[in-house]
C-alpha cells in the first residue's frame, strides 16, 4: 500500500488499473450500493449503479428469471430497458 498499488489479494473483481485510495473509494460506494439494496423492498427497480454490482451478469439472469416467473412469461419475452440516469433530465 505504500507503493499506492493494489493489493493482489484484494482484486476480487475486474477493476481499471487505479491506485489504493482510488480503490477503497469505489469499493466503499459498491457495500454503500449493497447495503441499499439489502434494506430495498423493490429489489433496485428505483434505480443501481449496475457497474457497482460484483457480478452484474448473475445479478441480471437472477432479475430476469424472477421476473419470467412472477409474470408467467417466458424469458424470450422479456425486453431490456435501459437508462442511463433518468433523474438527469
Amino acid at each position: 500500500m505504500h507503493a499506492d498499488v493494489i493489493p493482489k489479494r484484494w482484486r476480487r473483481y475486474n477493476i481499471a488499473n487505479i491506485n489504493v485510495s482510488e480503490w477503497i473509494d469505489d469499493f466503499k460506494k459498491r457495500i454503500e450500493q449493497l447495503l441499499k439494496l439489502s434494506g430495498s423492498k423493490d429489489f433496485g427497480r428505483t434505480g443501481m449503479w449496475f457497474g457497482g454490482l460484483l457480478f452484474p451478469e448473475a445479478f441480471m439472469t437472477a432479475t430476469r428469471q424472477s421476473v419470467a416467473q412472477e409474470n408467467k412469461w417466458s424469458l424470450e419475452e422479456l425486453e431490456l430497458k435501459f437508462e442511463v440516469d433518468p433523474s438527469d433530465q
